[in-house]
C-alpha cells in the first residue's frame, strides 16, 4: 500500500527514515478454549505491537497511514481496557498515559482528514468564484506542524515508558494480585460467552444512538461515528469466534446485526460521514 510521506529532517533534527507499509489491523486468533484472561493479555500485546510498528512512520517522516494505524492501535487498546473493565482494573496511570497520547496525535490526523478529504469535498460544492487555494496552504502548514508535535510525543522518554510499563504490566499479569474470586474464577471461563454479549451490547448502544442523531448536529454525529468505531473493533476482536454471518466486514461484510459496517453514512447539509 503506497502512503503519502514527507521527511521531517529539514525542520525537526530526525534522522532520516524511509518509510516501510503502515502496518494496519490484526486478527487475533482467539479459539473456542481461550479463556477471557487469555483473550485480554493477546488483545493488548496486539495492540502494542500495532503502536510499535508504526511509531517510526510519526517520528521520523510526515507519514499520513501510520499515524492513521497508530491511533487506531490506541483506540482499539482503550477499547479493550472498557471490555474487560469489569474483570480486570487497568492501572489509572497507564489509562491517563494512553490518553494523553489518544490528545497528543488527534490533531494531526484531524489535519489529515481536512486536507484529503474535507477540502476536496468543499471544492466540488462551493462556487467556482471562491477561492480555496489559501486555506489548503494554511492548512498544509497547520498539518506539518501538527505531526511534528506528534513526532515529538512518539519520541519522547514518556512515550517509552508508557509502553513499557504497559508491556511489563501485561507480561506479569500484573492485575492478578487485585482480583477477587469471583473475578479469579470468571476469567477462566472460555472467551466464547463473552464475547457475543460484548458485541450484542456495542451494536445495541450503536443502533440506540443511531437512532437519536439530529440532522446537522456535529458533536452527536461525530459520538455516533465513535460508537460504531468501538462496535466494528469489538466484531474483528472476536471474528475467528464468530459464524460467517456473523463476521465483521474483512471476513464476509457483516455483524452479527446484519449491519454492512461499510454502509453507515449520514448526510447533512451537502456533506456525508461515514461512521466507520
Amino acid at each position: 500500500m503506497k502512503t503519502e510521506s514527507t521527511s521531517l529532517t529539514k525542520q525537526n533534527p530526525l534522522r532520516a527514515y524511509k518509510p516501510s507499509q503502515a502496518i494496519s489491523s490484526f486478527e487475533v486468533a482467539f479459539s473456542k478454549v481461550t479463556s477471557i484472561e487469555e483473550a485480554f493479555e493477546q488483545l493488548l500485546i496486539q495492540c502494542l505491537q500495532q503502536l510499535q510498528e508504526n511509531e517510526d512512520g510519526i517520528s521520523h517522516v510526515y507519514h499520513i497511514e501510520s499515524l492513521h494505524q497508530f491511533r487506531i492501535g490506541l483506540r482499539r487498546l482503550r477499547l479493550t481496557t472498557i471490555l474487560f473493565k469489569n474483570l480486570i482494573v487497568v492501572p489509572t496511570e497507564l489509562i491517563a498515559e494512553l490518553k494523553w497520547l489518544i490528545t497528543s496525535l488527534g490533531p494531526a490526523r484531524d489535519c489529515d482528514v481536512l486536507l484529503r478529504e474535507t477540502l476536496p469535498r468543499l471544492a466540488k460544492i462551493v462556487p467556482q468564484r471562491i477561492e480555496l487555494g489559501e486555506i489548503q496552504t494554511a492548512a498544509k502548514d497547520l498539518a506539518f506542524k501538527k505531526h511534528r508535535i506528534a513526532a515529538s510525543a512518539i519520541g519522547s522518554q514518556r512515550y517509552t515508558l508508557f509502553v513499557l510499563n504497559f508491556l511489563l504490566w501485561v507480561h506479569t499479569r500484573g492485575w492478578r494480585d487485585a482480583l477477587t474470586p469471583h473475578q479469579k474464577k470468571a476469567l477462566k471461563k472460555n472467551i466464547t460467552a463473552f464475547c457475543h454479549d460484548k458485541i450484542a451490547r456495542r451494536n445495541h448502544q450503536l443502533l440506540k444512538q443511531s437512532r437519536l442523531i439530529e440532522v446537522g448536529n456535529i458533536t452527536m454525529l461525530h459520538r455516533t461515528r465513535i460508537t460504531a468505531k468501538y462496535a466494528r473493533y469489538t466484531t474483528e476482536f472476536f471474528s475467528a469466534l464468530l459464524s460467517p454471518k456473523k463476521a465483521p466486514v474483512g471476513s464476509t461484510g457483516q455483524s452479527n446485526t446484519g449491519i454492512k459496517f461499510t454502509s453507515w453514512r449520514f448526510k447533512s447539509q451537502g456533506f456525508s460521514w461515514s461512521l466507520i
